[in-house]
């Protein structure tokens, strides 16, 4: 049974392995074809005399899309000539692209990288009356590669023009008020988890009741609104979604011991002695059926000078939240007292 279980997992992994393999070849086939055929463009672009660039292109309504195999939709040529400037690309599937517009009719825009559809590619807007098209330098999926070469484009297509910040330099945490906000409030939470969580609060949560539904509700509000805030502030998506997920995980770990605090301060009145019965291996059991079980298998020496069956008092925080907070500051010195003489 258990060999049968364990080539169902082997012959499970193997496929899963194939179909990312199989993936990964189609993937690169279809890059390496986009690329030769971008390549018979610039042989076209030269013997025409025209001035090239070799470009990433977008429809407009592209950039509305949350999940995209690749980040563009053609692969091929930005063109400039006394004309104007033209647009040509193709796909694998043979579609084709060739449209041009006089360059007092090409309003160009900044763009950078602040949508999902982009991937890490610093995009350049380009809009001529009803149509919308976003171009990136193609010079590979680095973002920092990226945003240099279509900061230079833009240089060659509207030269005089002032380049925004985040174009001309590479993007930098501290350098935004956004952005530095996030990092201490990340500081600030991750720290606050860990002395509150871990060193000052003597009490131990044995039940967490209604407090790990503020788990997911405190990661998607952070997580989402984060990322909100921090693209609102123009911080490039990539940081965006990082900070939002650190924030979001740091902000949850937070959350735990600030409950445990919020419950012990709402609580309708002190901690209450609950009768708990030992049972073997430092395990003890409530007399009351809706209590925890206490379990102190890394003190079962302790446990073991009373008798199986013999019933212990325990302090206990119970606030609405319906947490279990377990006060050991009355046992912890007799705990403390009995380990000191067994030492030798």
């Amino acid at each position: 049974m258990m060999m049968n279980e364990f080539n169902l997992m082997i012959y499970a992994q193997s496929a899963l392995l194939l179909t990312a393999l199989a993936f990964v070849s189609w993937l690169f086939l279809r890059t390496r074809r986009l690329g030769r055929l971008q390549d018979d463009l610039v042989e076209d672009a030269i013997r025409d005399g025209c001035i090239w660039h070799r470009v990433y292109l977008m429809r407009g309504e592209g950039k509305k899309r949350w999940l995209r195999m690749l980040p563009y939709d053609f692969r091929g040529l930005l063109l400039e000539s006394d004309q104007g400037i033209r647009l040509v690309g193709l796909k694998p599937d043979g579609e084709k692209l060739d449209q041009g517009w006089r360059r007092e009719q090409v309003d160009i825009s900044w763009q950078g990288n602040h949508m999902f559809a982009g991937g890490s590619l610093f995009w350049l807007r380009l809009e001529a009356g009803q149509q919308e098209w976003l171009v990136s330098s193609d010079i590979g999926m680095q973002a920092n590669d990226s945003r240099r070469a279509t900061a230079d484009l833009w240089r060659k297509l509207v030269p005089g023009k002032v380049l925004p910040d985040e174009a001309s330099e590479d993007f930098d945490l501290f350098s935004r008020p956004a952005s530095v906000a996030a990092l201490v409030l990340i500081l600030v939470a991750a720290a606050y988890a860990l002395v509150d969580g871990l060193l000052l609060n003597p009490l131990e949560a044995l039940d967490w009741g209604y407090a790990m539904w503020g788990l997911p509700v405190l990661g998607l509000l952070v997580s989402l609104g984060g990322w909100f805030v921090l693209q609102k502030n123009r911080i490039p998506l990539r940081e965006s979604m990082v900070l939002g997920m650190i924030g979001s995980i740091c902000v949850s770990l937070a959350w735990l011991p600030a409950a445990k605090r919020l419950d012990e301060a709402l609580a309708s009145g002190p901690a209450q002695h609950y009768d708990y019965r030992l049972e073997e291996n430092g395990r003890l059991v409530p007399v009351d059926e809706n209590m925890p079980v206490i379990r102190f298998g890394n003190r079962k020496e302790y446990w073991q000078q009373f008798e199986i069956g013999s019933v212990h008092a325990f302090r206990f925080v119970h606030g609405p939240l319906g947490i279990w907070q377990l006060d050991h500051t009355e046992r912890l010195e007799d705990i403390r007292a009995f380990y000191r003489q067994r030492k030798p």
